[in-house]
């Protein structure tokens, strides 16, 4: 299973510091919510060698079904979104996924503002 942390606030000490705010990496099947959870705060921070104040996570794995939500110019938001896509592959650099029969990606940077990502149904 992958995590998608997105939005990721860190905690620098007034330093400026240029700081991924998206990461990808993979997670144990076998914990809780709770111990993922703190699973994905140290990992930011053994990736980073920083700690943080916040963070959004989605966890997901080839085959599971997702919405990809356009969130930065609600004008747009049906446009650009794509619901109920099955993940295909998540590589360090982007989101494969199926929509209505169609091989398509995002970039996992657009992650950082642009997009959201709701998860519906977890392939188990």
């Amino acid at each position: 299973m992958k995590a998608l942390v997105t939005n990721i606030e860190y905690d620098t000490d007034g330093q400026k510091i240029k700081l991924p705010k998206v990461l990808e990496f993979d997670v144990p099947i076998d914990m809780d919510e709770e111990e993922l959870l703190d699973f994905v705060a140290d990992e930011i921070s053994n990736i980073t060698g920083f700690c943080h104040k916040s963070f959004k996570v989605s966890f997901m794995k080839t085959g599971d079904k997702i919405n990809i939500i356009y969130n930065k110019n609600k004008k747009y938001k049906e446009a650009f979104s794509s619901y109920n896509v099955e993940v295909l592959e998540i590589t360090s650099e982007r989101l494969y996924f199926l929509d209505r029969g169609v091989k398509c990606s995002r970039l996992l940077s657009d992650f950082e503002k642009n997009f959201s990502i709701e998860v519906l149904q977890n392939n188990n």
